[in-house]
């Protein structure tokens, strides 16, 4: 499957290295969406990314296995290099 959609920063602390983003995503010629907040946060040791998504349509049908699975590979694309770009 593949979405389209925008990628908001709604919250950014540099001290805290820590950033929220909102996701509004959408299929083209389907009905449904994907979307999410993500919540990035930086420490000494790796990090943590936090998503809270909400699905509908034919993405929500194929249950939450497939989705986390998707969701997971998703993830590893949108992992900081590093603090700094926080």
């Amino acid at each position: 499957m593949t979405f389209t959609g925008t990628v908001e920063i709604v919250e950014q602390d540099a001290a805290a290295h820590r950033a929220v983003m909102s996701v509004k995503s959408r299929r083209p010629a389907a009905r449904g969406t994907p979307n999410a907040d993500v919540v990035f946060a930086l420490t000494d040791g790796g990090g943590t990314i936090h998503t809270n998504a909400q699905i509908t349509g034919k993405a929500a049908s194929m249950g939450e296995g497939v989705v986390r699975r998707r969701a997971g590979r998703a993830d590893h694309g949108l992992q900081p290099a590093s603090s700094a770009e926080l």
